[in-house]
């Protein structure tokens, strides 16, 4: 399923150069780009590699019980949201934020205990490296509090009221120039003790990744 979503009601700020909102009915999926070229069995690499072709920025969260796939569709020609139509079936839903192609299990978009849904009263931070920030957005989704590294100083800045942890991560992958952001589950150390690996990627490959084996917390009712 499919939907067209902007930030209302949520004031989040964008210290970058405006770029226009992304829409499927007008952004088509290039000639010669298919899904099974190479064949791959992972959702995060074939949608990554769908951004890149198609010069637009797609957030996944990835589900933890993802099961193997061949994502052989062929897409070539399509409008990148009816690629993604093509490629998700009904495990994932993809909705369109601020021109974010957002991917996530199709529960978790009203699931008010999925800590991604959480959201921060206030946020106003300048001065931050495309890392530093990350580290930043996962220290919120598991502490509550925006708290990033003290990786060197960068032109990053992000701003919000309101915003959750999904605004953060498309304000800052679309800031950076970034071709993709990703959040899967990591392995647990127990049973009771899932953690998330929060990841960048530019057309080029992998540019940050940070990772926490605490307990996230979950989204306030």
């Amino acid at each position: 399923m499919r939907y067209l979503l902007t930030a209302a009601g949520i004031c989040v700020g964008v210290h970058a150069v405006a770029v226009a909102a992304q829409s499927p009915k007008t952004i088509r999926v290039p000639s010669g780009w298919n899904a099974a070229s190479p064949q791959s069995a992972d959702l995060a690499d074939v949608l990554w590699r769908l951004a890149v072709a198609s010069d637009v920025t797609i957030g996944l969260e990835q589900a933890p019980d993802q099961p193997a796939a061949a994502y052989a569709s062929p897409t070539e020609g399509l409008t990148v949201g009816d690629a993604l139509d093509s490629l998700l079936g009904g495990m994932y839903e993809w909705r369109e934020i601020d021109g974010v192609f957002v991917v996530r299990p199709a529960g978790a978009w009203t699931d008010r205990r999925n800590p991604l849904n959480q959201r921060f009263a206030h946020i106003h931070v300048s001065g931050l490296s495309s890392s530093s920030a990350l580290v930043g957005i996962r220290n919120a989704i598991f502490t509550g509090r925006f708290v990033p590294s003290r990786a060197a100083a960068g032109n990053v800045a992000l701003s919000g009221e309101g915003a959750t942890a999904i605004d953060l991560l498309n304000q800052l992958a679309r800031v950076v120039g970034q071709s993709m952001w990703l959040v899967s589950s990591n392995p647990p150390t127990s049973a009771n003790r899932p953690g998330y690996v929060l990841q960048l990627r530019d057309t080029q490959g992998i540019t940050a990744v940070t990772s926490s084996l605490q307990r996230p917390l979950t989204a306030r009712r």
